[in-house]
């Protein structure tokens, strides 16, 4: 009389036994990332990307401002992920704890940041801050539904203020620089025939503040700009 064949059940212990904790890891592993993007990744990427000055004074290359954003976006939410994931060997209880301060932390932070940019004082920002870490850390530790499905379908955020900060701002001429035809430099000329240009770049100088009454630059005040403005061409806009 045949048996059927069955397969032992260390082997099917052994394959559950680290699926269970792996799937839940990338679920926590999701939320932080999600309260990554607005805790760390936007307040970084976005002064940035209104300043692509800052990466042309350093030359940076198109490589580079990729790998910087891509940095920003994706190591974060890996370092607190892994800190994180450490705090199973203390059991279920703990890792739970652990992801719930995590959690509470950057929605702190976020709270914070996001009560700053409304205008408030230090006063609202700290109560924002504690506010709101406190309460989404309560609602995790207590596995609310709504709250960990929301923290989950958040973790593309990183990547989504990458790819805007790459494409959409005003660095993305830096990264993606626009075709452009070079001319040949006439060779018949003298260069001593060209004119002399000298191009002055007064970094957040008022206009208004070194003008008189008649829109000329006030001479008594700045001599040496009033004589270039004498002989130059200025363009104001």
């Amino acid at each position: 009389m045949g048996t059927a064949a069955t397969t032992p059940q260390g082997d099917t212990e052994d394959r559950s036994g680290w699926a269970a904790p792996f799937r839940s890891e990338l679920g926590y592993l999701a939320e932080i990332a999600g309260l990554t993007g607005f805790a760390i990744v936007q307040p970084v990427l976005s002064p940035f990307g209104e300043s692509p000055e800052t990466f042309l004074a350093v030359g940076a290359t198109p490589g580079q401002i990729v790998r910087f954003a891509l940095s920003v976006a994706l190591l974060p939410p890996l370092i607190l992920g892994v800190l994180a994931a450490t705090t199973r060997v203390g059991g279920p209880t703990v890792r739970r704890a652990a992801q719930a301060i995590i959690v509470a932390g950057l929605a702190g932070i976020a709270a914070g940041l996001a009560a700053r940019s409304l205008g408030g004082g230090p006063a609202v920002r700290t109560a924002a801050a504690i506010v709101v870490g406190a309460a989404i850390g309560a609602l995790r530790a207590r596995d609310v539904t709504p709250v960990r499905l929301f923290l989950r379908y958040s973790a593309p955020v990183p990547v989504l203020l990458a790819a805007l900060f790459l494409f959409s701002s005003p660095v993305a001429p830096l990264v993606r620089p626009p075709d452009a035809e070079v001319a040949d430099a006439a060779t018949t000329r003298d260069p001593s025939e060209l004119p002399p240009v000298v191009i002055i770049v007064l970094d957040e100088l008022p206009t208004s503040s070194i003008l008189d009454g008649s829109g000329a630059v006030e001479g008594d005040l700045f001599p040496n700009l009033a004589r270039v403005a004498d002989t130059s061409s200025w363009y104001r806009n």
